[in-house]
């Protein structure tokens, strides 16, 4: 997370055209899903709380939990 409470997602694999990243709340709701490029900073600023970010590259999935203060 950045100073503004952006998430900011990282890929050093290669990205295709249908690669993408979603932000889900601890309820499970998708709150964004957009295009992911080599660094992304997803767009809006993030309340405190737990977050699961899931990137979809390639066909791989990598799931995290990011937590806001």
């Amino acid at each position: 997370r950045n100073l503004n409470n952006q998430i900011s997602v990282i890929c050093n694999a290669g990205i295709n055209e249908q690669s993408s990243v979603s932000v889900y709340n601890s309820l499970g709701q998708q709150l964004l899903n957009q295009k992911l490029t080599k660094t992304t900073t997803l767009n809006g600023a993030f309340k405190a709380g737990v977050y699961v970010v899931t990137v979809y590259n390639g066909g791989q999935t990598v799931t995290k939990k990011v937590i806001i203060k």
